[in-house]
């Protein structure tokens, strides 16, 4: 795996479970509501996107970051492949977008290109998916490979990690947040003093 700004450490705890998805309030809605940016801002000076969570088109992603270089448009490729089966399971409406894949990785990570698209998975879901699912438990273990960190990884070069907001144990764990954050040793390289600082992520709904 590429090593981006956000990746959770070895021992870092993250959210596990296999239970359906519930309802749960969109805690990240944008003000004014699912107000699309006119464009993906440009980076800023530490190679990244400027604080904040945007909600952005596929198409605008890869205009800016799917194009540039053959092994950009590899990925893309695959990406899309990936959300074409992603998206017939119904278990996922939003994503976000995070990592090398939108940042200037010469100054991020030292090398020229991005190793793989980070992607979070909002498991937020109606109650009919729910309930299709709750009545069809083989296919959600079917459903659920797609959401397999290491096979979605080998297959499809997309770094995925689940999130379940609202489902026990960790219903405090805001992994949204957690991957605006910088490593430290990355904020220091980068000149970066103030703790409290994050970088951006795309929102995409499917």
């Amino acid at each position: 795996m590429s090593q981006s700004s956000s990746d959770p450490e070895p021992n870092q705890e993250l959210p596990s479970g296999d239970g359906a998805p519930v309802e749960s309030p969109d805690t990240y809605a944008l003000v004014p509501p699912l107000s699309y940016a006119a464009e993906i801002p440009p980076l800023n000076k530490h190679g990244m996107l400027p604080t904040g969570v945007y909600l952005v088109t596929l198409d605008q992603i890869q205009y800016t970051f799917g194009t540039s270089t053959p092994r950009r448009a590899e990925l893309w490729t695959k990406f899309m492949t990936y959300l074409e089966h992603l998206r017939a399971t119904r278990l996922v409406r939003t994503i976000y977008i995070d990592g090398s894949f939108t940042s200037n990785t010469n100054i991020t990570t030292g090398k020229d290109e991005p190793g793989d698209i980070d992607v979070v998975a909002d498991l937020v879901q109606s109650p009919d998916v729910v309930m299709y699912y709750q009545n069809n438990p083989s296919a959600l273990q079917q459903a659920l490979q797609l959401l397999d960190h290491d096979t979605v990884k080998a297959t499809f070069e997309v770094d995925v990690w689940k999130w379940y907001p609202g489902i026990p144990p960790r219903t405090d764990y805001d992994l949204i947040d957690f991957f605006q954050k910088i490593r430290p040793a990355l904020a220091a390289r980068l000149g970066i003093e103030d703790p409290t600082y994050r970088k951006g992520i795309l929102r995409v709904i499917l």
